[in-house]
C-alpha cells in the first residue's frame, strides 16, 4: 500500500489487494507424551526448545516423536507432558490450546485412544477443531481394521504400517500431513519430507480392506513413505456403512469453512444490533465467504445463507448455511474402445 503525501491540494487514493478467504495457515501438532523431566505445557518452534523443557527420555517418547514432528515440516509442536499415566489430563491440558491442527500421543493402548476420541470431539465442540491421529501395535489388517471400528470417528484416523520400527512415527507423519498441507482434499500421496522403511508391504486387497475399515495406510515408492489414502475411523451410521465421512478431508473441510465464518462474524458482536440490518449485512457476509471457498475450490456448491432472529432468545441470531464438500480425485478409469 502506497499513500501520496504531497503539499498539492487534491484528492487521492490508494489501494490494497486481499483475496475473499484467508490462506490456511500453518497449524500446530499438539504432543501428549511421557517426558524425560517437566509438567507444564509448552508451545515449541524447534527440537532444541523440547528439550529444553522435557529432556531426552528413553524410547518414543516427547523429544522422539517432536523430532520427528519437526523433520515432517512441522512448524510448531505443542507438548502436554503426561504424568503418572493420566494421558486423559495431558489431552484435556491440549483442549483450550489455539491453532492445533492434529493430536497424537506415544501410546498405542485403546483405553488411551478413547481417551483422545473424547478430548478432541470436546475441544471441537468448543471452537477448537482438530483430529486426532492414532497408532496401534501391530500391522496386521484385521487388528487394524478392529481397532478403527472401536474408535469409530469422524475426527480420528488411524495411520499403518509402521515406519523405521514405530507406528508411533507413522502416526507422526500422518498428523505433519494433516496440519502442512494446505488443500484438505490433496492429503492423498502426500509423502514424509524424508526417506523411511515400512515395515509391511500392503497387497492391492489388503489396502482396501484397510480403506474400507477406516485406516490411513501409507506405502514407501522409492524409499520414501507416502500417504495412500486419509481415512477416518467412522465407516459406520448407527451400525449400517456409512460412506459419507470415510474420507478424513470431510471433517477438515468442515472445520475450515465454519471456523473462517465465526472469525469474520465475530466483528459483528461488536455494538451489533439484532434488526433486519445487521442480520442483512451477516446474510451477505456469509454470502460473500461461501463464494469465497467455492472460488478457491473447498467447497464445490453452497445454498443462499439464511439469518433470522432466535424465536427463543432476542439477542441470537441465527444463521444457516448450506454447502457441499469439494473432495479430491482418488482415481481415474480409463475405459478405452479400441478399433483394429
Amino acid at each position: 500500500m502506497s499513500i501520496i503525501i504531497t503539499e498539492r491540494p487534491g484528492i487521492f487514493s490508494h489501494y490494497e489487494l486481499s483475496t475473499l478467504t484467508a490462506a490456511a495457515s500453518r497449524q500446530a501438532v499438539g504432543l501428549a507424551a511421557v517426558p524425560a523431566f517437566g509438567t507444564a505445557v509448552t508451545r515449541c518452534g524447534s527440537l532444541a526448545e523440547v528439550v529444553e523443557s522435557y529432556g531426552q527420555e528413553d524410547g518414543t517418547g516427547m523429544a522422539a516423536l517432536a523430532a520427528r514432528l519437526f523433520a515432517e515440516g512441522v512448524s510448531t509442536v505443542v507438548c502436554s507432558p503426561v504424568q503418572a499415566d493420566d494421558y486423559a489430563a495431558a489431552f484435556a491440558a491440549l483442549e483450550d490450546e489455539a491453532d492445533i491442527g492434529a493430536v497424537i500421543c506415544d501410546s498405542t493402548a485403546s483405553a488411551v485412544h478413547s481417551q483422545m476420541k473424547t478430548s478432541v470431539h470436546r475441544a471441537s465442540d468448543e471452537g477448537y477443531e482438530r483430529v486426532g491421529i492414532l497408532a496401534v501395535n501391530s500391522d496386521a489388517t484385521s487388528a487394524l481394521t478392529a481397532a478403527a471400528a472401536a474408535v469409530g470417528s469422524e475426527r480420528m484416523a488411524l495411520a499403518a504400517p509402521a515406519i523405521d520400527g514405530s507406528s508411533l512415527y507413522t502416526a507422526a507423519i500422518l498428523a505433519a500431513i494433516v496440519v502442512r498441507t494446505a488443500d484438505p482434499a490433496a492429503l492423498a500421496g502426500e509423502s514424509s519430507l524424508q526417506a523411511g522403511t515400512v515395515a509391511t508391504r500392503y497387497t492391492r486387497s489388503q489396502l482396501d480392506t484397510l480403506i474400507q475399515g477406516g485406516v490411513s495406510p501409507f506405502e514407501a515408492p522409492g524409499g520414501v513413505p507416502s500417504l495412500v489414502r486419509a481415512i477416518s475411523t467412522r465407516t459406520q451410521t448407527d451400525g449400517m456403512a456409512d460412506k459419507s465421512w470415510r474420507n478424513l478431508a470431510v471433517i477438515l473441510i468442515i472445520d475450515r469453512v465454519l471456523s473462517g465464518l465465526r472469525a469474520a462474524l465475530r466483528s459483528r458482536l461488536r455494538g451489533g444490533r439484532n434488526n433486519e440490518r445487521t442480520r442483512g449485512a451477516i446474510q451477505a457476509q456469509t454470502a460473500i465467504l461461501l463464494e469465497g471457498y467455492r472460488a478457491d475450490g473447498l467447497i464445490d456448491g453452497y445454498d443462499p445463507p439464511e439469518v433470522a432472529a432466535s424465536t427463543d432468545d432476542p439477542t441470537v441470531a441465527v444463521v444457516t448455511v448450506g454447502f457441499a464438500v469439494a473432495l479430491g480425485i482418488n482415481q481415474i478409469h480409463i475405459l478405452a474402445h479400441v478399433t483394429v
